[in-house]
């Protein structure tokens, strides 16, 4: 595989499984450039757009040809979890400041991970289930949650202040935003997204989880 052909801020995944599987597919739905390492034989998806490295997403070496520092993001979603603590580590050191997800197995790995500031982390199985639970007093929990992620009109986007919200409070903002149709679903407190924070003001280091419709024109 010729690597040095993926565009600058491609996608990349570590691993297969399905929700790597669901994710690839998405991506490659809106248009994105994937490339996949993982030890599978096959990825059986066939795309001008994604390239498939059949290798330890967990080694160092494998991951250095497929040059992290060009892409927009990465995804882990290794089967075990001792190698998804690696090559978290081995993409620290290889592509400083990569934005990274991790989707382990299990939820001590995900907490180890988001810990040490490696990746943002959540266990697909937890996740899973948490949402089964409280379809218990809201039967349509999870599909709102589906909508949000599968919707081809919206998208969430992770974003800053601009220079006119820095130093107002998140109500406010949440106000402003709704206008111009946006709404802030939460503001991230560390590794941890918060909600109902209306009083807690914005700073140029702020991050908000915004929905966003998509601009068709």
């Amino acid at each position: 595989m010729t690597v040095h052909t993926m565009p600058k801020d491609y996608m990349l995944v570590l691993g297969w499984s399905v929700p790597a599987r669901i994710a690839v597919n998405d991506l490659l739905e809106r248009g994105r450039h994937v490339l996949v390492v993982a030890n599978a034989e096959n990825l059986g998806i066939e795309h001008p757009h994604l390239q498939f490295l059949h290798d330890d997403p967990a080694d160092e070496n494998a991951l250095a040809r497929v040059h992290p520092e060009r892409a927009a993001a990465a995804v882990l979603c290794h089967e075990i979890d001792g190698n998804m603590l690696i090559a978290a580590l081995a993409l620290q050191r290889l592509a400083p400041g990569l934005p990274i997800t991790a989707i382990p197995p299990r939820s001590n790995t995900a907490k180890a991970i988001a810990d040490l500031g490696l990746a943002a982390s959540f266990p697909s199985d937890d996740l899973l289930g948490h949402v089964l639970a409280r379809s218990a007093s809201a039967p349509h929990a999870g599909p709102l949650i589906w909508q949000l992620m599968s919707d081809e009109h919206h998208r969430i986007y992770e974003v800053g202040p601009n220079s006119g919200e820095v130093g107002q409070s998140v109500e406010k903002v949440r106000a402003a935003r709704s206008l111009e149709g946006e709404l802030v679903l939460g503001v991230l407190d560390g590794d941890t997204v918060q909600f109902g924070l209306e009083s807690q003001t914005l700073n140029p280091q702020s991050r908000l989880l915004v929905l966003k419709r998509l601009d068709k024109r």
